[in-house]
């Protein structure tokens, strides 16, 4: 009787420490933070739109209501600093002003010449100069954050990875100081055309990083998508592609795709080859010369494979011409699978609304 009591007491506090056991691990399992995995495709996030707005759009008739954020584009630098004598500088005021105070403001920091980016990237205290500059711009016109757009064709080279990498931490490190928001840009085909970048490093150091997802066709080059969606076989790359790319390494709730209402006019000879560079035309411009209205000879619209939009025509000496673009159809294509994949944060860039 003894031997069977005391059996039964060992299996009760056995069946007990085992229930207490799993009943801890799976209140411990439960408190892990869901944004620790770097690609949790069921994070659900808020929804949120951003609009660059270039400081060359003042003279049309802009709105930006249906936006959350909105990206001033923004003030560039020369040899001295920041420049003040160009409109991107002078303008800002104008823009504080016309923005409604209820959306965040961003302001850009356009990093655009060749000329002058090894400075940039060399020298030390010219990188602190136009730092502090620029975050007192952003202070005194109330701007909630900065965007960092620095853009080079220069090969891959580790050397000037880690110069890009080194550049953007110093200057995160002053803008997180002064309690601003630190956004960076890259290139939709940085993986394709192994652009300078090391987007792992930069992901840690942006609180977000915006994706330029257009442009992939260059007017210097032959015709073909703003972005192609999914013919990477045809194309060589696509959206579809550069977006499991970047969730390899940026985290999507720091993702922002941008998109570029606008497109190319390129002018061809006979077998179809750029004869120079294309025309840049806004989505409105297009509207009105082709989609409206066409003038030209054998003027017609239509989409690829894909839905990406493009028109064909003659112009008066006699030589073909295709123009493709972006429009609302094929930017909602690629809203659709981000919202698949997790991303809900987007932006439009345009040359002029739109």
């Amino acid at each position: 009787m003894m031997k069977r009591t005391l059996l039964v007491f060992l299996i009760l506090t056995s069946v007990i420490f085992t229930f207490l056991y799993f009943q801890k691990r799976e209140i411990v399992t439960s408190n892990i933070n869901p944004d620790s995995k770097i690609n949790n495709k069921s994070l659900i996030q808020k929804k949120e739109s951003y609009i660059f707005v270039p400081y060359w759009t003042f003279n049309d008739v802009i709105s930006v209501e249906d936006y959350d954020n909105v990206i001033y584009f923004g003030v560039s630098v020369d040899g001295n600093g920041i420049n003040t004598n160009e409109d991107g500088y002078k303008k800002i005021g104008l823009f504080s002003d016309f923005i409604p105070k209820d959306k965040k403001t961003y302001l850009a920091l356009r990093l655009l010449d060749k000329n002058i980016h090894e400075k940039v990237l060399n020298d030390l205290s010219f990188q602190n100069s136009i730092s502090k500059e620029t975050i007192l711009i952003a202070e005194k016109y109330g701007f909630d954050g900065i965007v960092v757009d620095f853009e080079t064709s220069a090969f891959g080279f580790q050397s000037t990875e880690k110069l890009i990498t080194s550049f953007y931490k110093n200057i995160k490190e002053k803008v997180a100081s002064a309690d601003l928001e630190f956004i960076t840009t890259l290139f939709g085909d940085t993986y394709y055309r192994a652009r300078p970048y090391d987007v792992k490093e930069i992901a840690l150091i942006s609180d977000k990083v915006i994706i330029m997802a257009y442009d992939f066709h260059k007017a210097r080059l032959n015709p073909g998508p703003n972005f192609p969606f999914s013919e990477k076989s045809k194309y060589g790359y696509d959206f579809k592609t550069m977006t499991d790319d970047f969730m390899k390494d940026v985290p999507i709730d720091k993702i922002i795709v941008a998109f570029g209402f606008f497109g190319y006019d390129w002018t061809l000879n006979e077998n179809g080859v750029n004869l120079g560079e294309a025309e840049a035309m806004s989505f409105n411009q297009i509207k009105s010369r082709f989609l409206e209205n066409c003038a030209f000879d054998n003027c017609r619209e239509g989409n690829n494979s894909d839905g990406e939009p493009f028109v064909k025509y003659k112009d008066k000496e006699g030589y073909r011409h295709e123009v493709w673009f972006e429009n609302e159809e094929s930017v909602t294509e690629k809203i659709e699978f981000l919202k698949s994949k997790g991303i809900r944060k987007t932006t439009i860039w345009a040359y002029s609304f739109y």
